[in-house]
């Protein structure tokens, strides 16, 4: 059994084979001394990994700082010299996603698993950090799939779009077909219609 096994939890899909959970319950942080690989988050953040017992969790944070990341990057917002200087501050303000107990080798094989071409927009270390990547891709998820884990921000974006998304540049995470079982003990995060 892993960590997040011990709170109600959805599966929101699969990260390069890795499961992705969002708890639907606050996760507190772990006493000291407890294992490395547990984790705290809440119902407002993702999860790759399941924490001990599976494979180290890697929270998403801040999810609205990832989404404005995303803004900034893409042609899809035409965001004002204000907007920019207030999105920049907010991302500027701690980490947006964070591993907990993770080993070099971990972070190695990760880093291996998404470069690889089984992901529909694999890693390019050419391009960027693996870091930037992994927001990047977050922020597009979380402002098109689940702008509920940070609806403000979400917001403010929608009233920047200023076209129509056709192209999915990250898009990465798997979601299951409609019905299929999970282990999760709240299901699947998407619910879909009989």
């Amino acid at each position: 059994m892993s960590y997040i096994d011990s709170f109600n939890h959805t599966l929101v899909g699969y990260f390069a084979g890795l499961p992705v959970y969002r708890p639907t319950v606050d996760i507190p942080y772990p006493d000291e001394g407890t294992e490395d690989e547990d984790f705290g988050c809440n119902r407002n953040q993702i999860v790759i990994g399941g924490g001990s017992g599976e494979h180290p969790g890697l929270v998403l944070e801040r999810p609205g700082a990832a989404m404005a990341k995303y803004a900034l990057t893409s042609e899809l917002f035409d965001l004002t010299k204000d907007v920019v200087v207030e999105l920049e501050q907010m991302i500027g303000e701690g980490p947006i996603h964070q591993r907990y107990g993770w080993l070099p080798f971990q972070v190695e094989a990760f880093e291996s698993r998404c470069q690889s071409r089984a992901l529909c927009n694999p890693f390019d270390p050419g391009r960027s950090s693996l870091e930037e990547w992994l927001t990047l891709g977050f922020g597009e998820f979380a402002y098109f799939s689940m702008p509920d884990l940070d609806k403000e921000m979400a917001h403010k974006l929608k009233l920047f779009q200023s076209r129509r998304q056709t192209y999915m540049e990250f898009n990465n995470i798997l979601v299951p077909p409609p019905k299929m079982p999970t282990h999760a003990s709240g299901g699947m995060a998407f619910k879909y219609k009989d």
